[in-house]
C-alpha cells in the first residue's frame, strides 16, 4: 500500500489532530467522501500529501510542512496537493506546526 490513511464512499470522515509524516507516496487520499481535516501536521510526503477526488473536504488549518500551506506543484515548499473536485477548503492555513498532535479517537458507534 502506498498511501497511509484511504477514505472512500464515506460521510462525515473526520481526521484531527494527527501527525501525518513521512508517507512512501500519498499521505491521505479521499475518493468519493464528504470529510475534514483540521489541526494535522502533513509534511514529508512522497508524491503528495493530499489526493483528493471527493465531493467535499474541509481541510483547514493544518501544516503543511511550508508557511506558505501546501505545494500545487513539486517545486513548492509545503506537502503537494492535487484535487479533481472544487470542494477542497485549505484556508486559514496553519502557520506553525500543530502542537501536542497524536491520534484522537472518537466515535458514537459500538463495533
Amino acid at each position: 500500500m502506498y498511501h497511509t490513511i484511504k477514505v472512500k464512499d464515506s460521510e462525515n470522515t473526520i481526521i484531527s489532530n494527527c501527525d501525518i509524516r513521512d508517507s512512501f507516496r500519498t499521505a491521505i487520499i479521499i475518493k468519493e467522501s464528504y470529510c475534514t481535516l483540521v489541526d494535522n501536521n502533513i509534511v514529508g510526503s512522497g508524491l503528495f500529501g493530499v489526493k483528493y477526488e471527493s465531493y467535499f473536504c474541509n481541510a483547514r488549518k493544518n501544516w503543511w510542512g511550508s508557511i506558505f500551506g501546501p505545494s500545487y506543484t513539486e517545486l513548492g515548499l509545503g506537502d503537494r496537493i492535487t484535487f479533481k473536485h472544487k470542494g477542497l477548503k485549505l484556508i486559514p492555513l496553519s502557520l506553525k506546526p500543530v502542537d501536542n498532535a497524536g491520534t484522537d479517537w472518537n466515535t458514537k458507534d459500538v463495533f
